[in-house]
């Protein structure tokens, strides 16, 4: 396509990550082409604001989630699991426990993923349980919560987990894109993650280097803390 077009066609492409393939690949279809970027800690989606959980267990992981839900005022929220696998078993515990939730997952087709975004977008469900699958191209302007259940491992081309001094290293840019699920059109958002290793807190403090901002510890059980997070 970019090929066929004529030179006189003007050309605009936008991304809100840009590592090098990607800058690689615009510089490649576009010649002297104007570069706007962003800095890094202007990435970070300043009206989100982002904290961590920490959790001993998956056990623990799911008191949280219910603890949460039990003491936060939420219009719709997405919920990212690192698996299909913990997706299902999330999803079984909450509706076991009476929340509006449903699943997004890979191994969905087509049909089924858009009737479930339908059916988010306009209320039928609260919680949507997901994959990355959900974590770039699609908005739903409700979603005032993003929760990290599990957050995401960087890999590299074959499909194993970059690991730097013996921890495992998040995927910065697809973190931004998932808590982006949140705060769309100027809203305030929140972005909650949780922490249930030595291996995941050195994942939040990367995050926080890499994007140059705070990701502050809560307390899931603090009735306060909750009501303050309401009033935001």
């Amino acid at each position: 396509m970019v090929e066929e077009a004529s030179d006189s066609v003007q050309s605009m492409l936008f991304s809100a990550t840009y590592d090098e393939p990607v800058i690689n690949f615009a510089t490649k279809i576009i010649k002297n082409a104007i570069v706007v970027m962003l800095k890094r800690e202007e990435q970070a989606l300043p009206n989100i604001k982002q904290f961590y959980v920490e959790c001993a267990s998956r056990d623990s992981k799911y008191a949280a989630i219910v603890n949460l839900y039990s003491g936060l005022a939420v219009a719709s929220s997405v919920i990212f699991c690192h698996t299909k696998a913990s997706v299902m078993w999330l999803f079984e515990n909450m509706k076991a426990r009476g929340h509006q939730v449903d699943v997004l997952h890979g191994e969905m087709d087509v049909l089924m993923r858009a009737d479930t975004i339908i059916r988010f977008r306009r209320g039928d469900f609260k919680v949507l349980i997901t994959t990355n699958l959900f974590a770039r191209g699609i908005d739903v302007a409700q979603v005032s919560v993003v929760i990290n259940y599990d957050l995401p491992i960087k890999y590299t081309d074959q499909d194993t987990p970059v690991v730097i001094d013996g921890f495992t290293q998040p995927d910065c840019e697809t973190y931004l894109h998932r808590i982006g699920r949140t705060g769309r059109f100027g809203k305030t958002g929140i972005a909650i993650n949780f922490i249930d290793s030595e291996d995941s807190m050195n994942m939040i403090n990367v995050l926080e280097n890499h994007f140059q901002m705070k990701i502050t510890r809560m307390d899931p059980s603090n009735i306060v803390e909750l009501e303050k997070l309401d009033n935001l």
